[in-house]
C-alpha cells in the first residue's frame, strides 16, 4: 500500500519550521513505499520458488516414472536374453544329436553298402556257376 503526500510550496512558507518535518514525515511515506514494494517483490521471489520447487517436484516424480520404466524394460530384456539362451542352448544340443545321427547313419550307409557289394559278389558267382554248367 503505497502512501502519497504532497507539499505545497505555499504551505512550505507559510510554515517554514514545519517544512523540515514535512519533509522528515514525506521521507518516511517514501521509505514505508519502499519497503512495501521490496516486501511485494520478496513475495513474488517467494512465490517463484515455491512454482520452481513445485516444477522439481513434477521433475522428480516423472523421472520415477521413467526409471521405473527402464527398470521393466530391462526385466523383460534380460528375460528374452535367458529366453534366447535356452533356445541357443536347445539348438546346440539338437546339432550335437544331429551330428551323432548322421555319424550312425553313415556307419549304416557303409554297412548297408558292404552288404550290396557282398550280395553282389554272390550274384555274380551264382551267374558265373551257373554259366559253366
Amino acid at each position: 500500500m503505497k502512501i502519497e503526500l504532497s507539499i505545497s510550496s505555499k504551505f512550505k512558507y507559510k510554515f517554514g519550521h514545519f517544512c523540515i518535518s514535512k519533509y522528515i514525515i514525506y521521507l518516511v511515506i517514501r521509505i514505508n513505499n519502499r519497503i512495501s514494494d521490496t516486501f511485494e517483490y520478496a513475495q513474488n521471489v517467494q512465490k517463484d520458488f515455491k512454482q520452481a520447487t513445485d516444477g522439481t517436484d513434477e521433475v522428480k516424480e516423472f523421472s520415477k516414472h521413467i526409471i521405473t520404466g527402464i527398470e521393466r524394460t530391462s526385466s523383460e530384456i534380460n528375460g528374452a536374453a535367458t529366453g534366447v539362451d535356452s533356445v541357443t542352448e536347445l539348438v546346440a544340443s539338437f546339432g550335437d544329436k544331429l551330428d551323432k545321427l548322421n555319424l550312425r547313419m553313415s556307419k549304416r550307409s557303409i554297412i548297408i553298402c558292404d552288404i550290396i557289394d557282398f550280395l553282389q559278389q554272390i550274384e555274380n558267382l551264382l551267374t558265373d556257376s551257373l554259366k559253366k554248367k
